[in-house]
């Protein structure tokens, strides 16, 4: 559409030409009620950082940027997500010689979107001279209790010179849900910052106390064993198998309205497709053993 071409162009003018900050960009588009693709005028610097890194807003669209494979365990739940991720795959990055470069009308200046790029770049470099020392242990490992968000590591004002962390002092660790600029100006949370010392401390104090307890470890172990194999019982096994093949089919079905639409040449469409239809007869295969294993009869 014109209107979102135009904010399009603005987003790479005002980080490019006239080097706003990500965040700064991001109110300026919500003071100007413009809306993201989900319909909400929310809008969040990884995703102006993403259409930045985008080479499709300059005329090439890259296929094969992402690959799908099975989701790892998570460090910590997500908040309002379960712990276990409900798809069956997830992307992963692809290295940028295997993309395929696929021609679309630009939107964007090219030397505009380099210069976005370059203050990107120049803001990484920025923010990596900064950072002096070690950085936060548990950032984003703690997790509030009240409202889920997760705690990061901030200097306490007043405080950043002489207790930076891993000096001799300390700084905070601070709920996310706390900071009003993050939520249009109100705060979700009232729990009050952590001392990053006193909370440090507590964990590494259970840290040790597991390490110099074998017999700890070992039932811990056990128990985990355990669980897993409860978790895999056959009929969860078949219904997660079955979420696995319908994600699989989905890819096929990508794969051949690409080729059919002449975005993917036969070369690239052939072996994608082979090694997709592989892993569903694979996947197949492993679900009716396992159902076959789970009727009364089975011996």
């Amino acid at each position: 559409m014109p209107e979102e071409a135009r904010f399009v162009r603005l987003i790479f003018a005002w980080i490019g030409l006239n080097r706003l900050s990500l965040r700064e960009v991001c109110r300026r588009l919500q003071q100007a009620g413009c809306r993201t693709r989900s319909g909400t005028t929310r809008w969040w610097a990884s995703t102006l950082h993403g259409m930045v890194e985008n080479p499709a807003y300059t005329g090439t669209a890259m296929y094969g940027r992402f690959r799908a494979v099975e989701p790892k365990p998570r460090l910590r739940p997500i908040r309002n997500h379960p712990a276990h991720s409900s798809r069956p795959t997830t992307r992963v990055p692809v290295p940028n010689e295997d993309w395929v470069a696929v021609p679309v009308p630009a939107l964007v200046d090219p030397a505009v979107a380099e210069a976005a790029r370059a203050q990107l770049e120049e803001n990484r470099r920025r923010k990596r001279e900064q950072s002096r020392g070690p950085g936060w242990l548990l950032q984003g490992l703690v997790v509030c209790r009240r409202c889920g968000y997760a705690y990061y590591g901030k200097a306490t004002p007043g405080l950043a010179e002489c207790h930076r962390p891993g000096a001799f002092g300390y700084g905070a660790y601070r709920c996310i849900g706390s900071d009003g600029h993050r939520f249009d100006g109100k705060a979700v949370c009232t729990n009050r910052p952590v001392r990053s010392d006193r909370l440090e401390r507590v964990v590494w104090t259970h840290i040790e106390a597991v390490f110099n307890d074998p017999q700890r470890i070992a039932h811990e172990y056990r128990r985990r064993l355990t669980d897993l194999a409860s978790e895999s019982q056959p009929d969860a096994d078949v219904g997660e198998i079955e979420r696995r093949i319908g994600a699989l089919r989905r890819g096929v079905g990508r794969l051949i309205d690409g080729h059919a639409d002449g975005v993917i040449d036969r070369v690239e469409f052939e072996p994608r497709v082979a090694d997709l239809r592989a892993r569903i007869t694979q996947l197949e295969e492993h679900r009716n053993a396992l159902a076959a294993a789970s009727r009364p009869d089975a011996t």
